[in-house]
């Protein structure tokens, strides 16, 4: 799949006049960010291959270059996410508190399947922030409402 777009890209390139496109783009590719799925870990060992095999014929004066600066040149760099774990966190906690609410609390306090200490948090910052709540940042300062931040709030 990658060397059919490689390919495709060649083509292209050099019907605009341009040489060597698709080698260059994939030397300037020095890292990368998976998932840890297998086909992803297998992607990253193809993709830094091919990287260094084609390194000596992109890079000027390769045969000029110190072993420990073609080495640098050849690193990739694989970044893991770490989202998934995040997320499966969060839900885990979720249930963990509505478990813990439930049992020092009424059921009447329960009109939605959210814990109350996550449904508190997303009110406060609904009310101190124009869009803010769990999911969204807080908008540039130059977007921001007159509201007072949470910062800025004296409680008299």
């Amino acid at each position: 799949m990658l060397q059919d777009v490689l390919q495709e890209l060649s083509e292209t390139a050099q019907k605009c006049g341009i040489s060597d496109a698709a080698e260059t783009i994939i030397t300037n590719i020095t890292n990368t960010m998976s998932d840890r799925a297998a086909t992803q870990k297998s992607f990253n060992t193809l993709l830094a291959s091919y990287r260094a095999k084609i390194l000596p014929h992109v890079v000027t004066n390769w045969d000029g270059l110190s072993d420990s600066e073609q080495s640098t040149l050849s690193q990739m760099h694989n970044f893991y996410c770490g989202m998934h774990l995040v997320v499966n966190m969060a839900e885990h906690t979720s249930e963990s508190l509505k478990l813990i609410e439930r049992n020092y609390s009424s059921p009447a306090v329960f009109a939605t399947n959210e814990p109350g200490s996550i449904r508190l948090i997303r009110t406060v910052c609904k009310a101190f922030e124009k869009r803010g709540d769990e999911k969204s940042d807080r908008l540039p300062e130059k977007k921001r409402n007159n509201k007072k931040s949470f910062n800025t709030l004296s409680w008299q």
